[in-house]
């Protein structure tokens, strides 16, 4: 026998006693036919929910779905760039398989979020920002700029000054990363420990 199981959300697992058969959208048919099973569905920032399934004959199939609700202690973001298509890095890493715009990014609620959204050829921009228990698809969208961004890192602790009054957002103490900057040629100024300069 086959069941079909299909979610509300994507990749929700699967578990029979404890074992996992396979996340959403998944076909099962190591359960036995004819027979009630009491299956369990998670998924990380979901309640999970327990359902007692009547399966198939042999032979047969059936598709069961199931409806997830959002845990209270987290929340989401909906994440939209013009243009679409940019990259998405939250907390330093980046967000595999999704790029703008995405409709749910989950998080954990209260606590602060770091987002680069970056697409070549544009300035990264740079999104901080948190949600509250509960809240779904708090949107953040923004237009990508021409440019690039630039990358400063050294061996010793330091900071580096942008002379040019549009590189201004750069300066800082190091490590600087991905910060949008137009196109164009910059100087900067290092200075660190022991009096250290470039």
């Amino acid at each position: 026998a086959k069941l079909r199981v299909t979610s509300n959300v994507p990749d929700v697992r699967v578990l029979y006693k404890g074992k996992l058969l396979g996340t959403t959208p998944t076909v099962i048919d190591s359960l036995p036919p004819g027979k009630s099973a009491k299956l369990k569905f998670e998924r990380t920032g979901y309640d999970s929910k327990e359902e007692s399934i009547e399966l198939p004959e042999p032979g047969k199939d059936m598709t069961h779905s199931v409806s997830l609700s959002m845990s209270a202690d987290y929340g989401s973001f909906k994440i939209i760039s013009q243009p679409a298509g940019a990259e998405i890095i939250k907390n330093g890493e980046p967000i595999v398989g999704k790029n703008t715009p995405v409709d749910e990014v989950l998080v954990e609620a209260g606590k602060k979020y770091t987002f680069l959204i970056r697409k070549k050829g544009y300035q990264t921009v740079k999104v901080d920002s948190r949600v509250a228990r509960g809240e779904r698809n708090k949107l953040i969208e923004v237009k990508l700029v021409v440019g690039g961004s630039v990358t400063i890192t050294s061996n010793i602790s330091g900071r580096v000054t942008f002379a040019d009054p549009k590189a201004a957002v750069c300066s800082g103490k190091l490590p600087i990363r991905e910060c949008g900057l137009p196109n164009g040629t910059y100087k900067a100024r290092f200075e660190g420990a022991a009096r250290a300069t470039k």
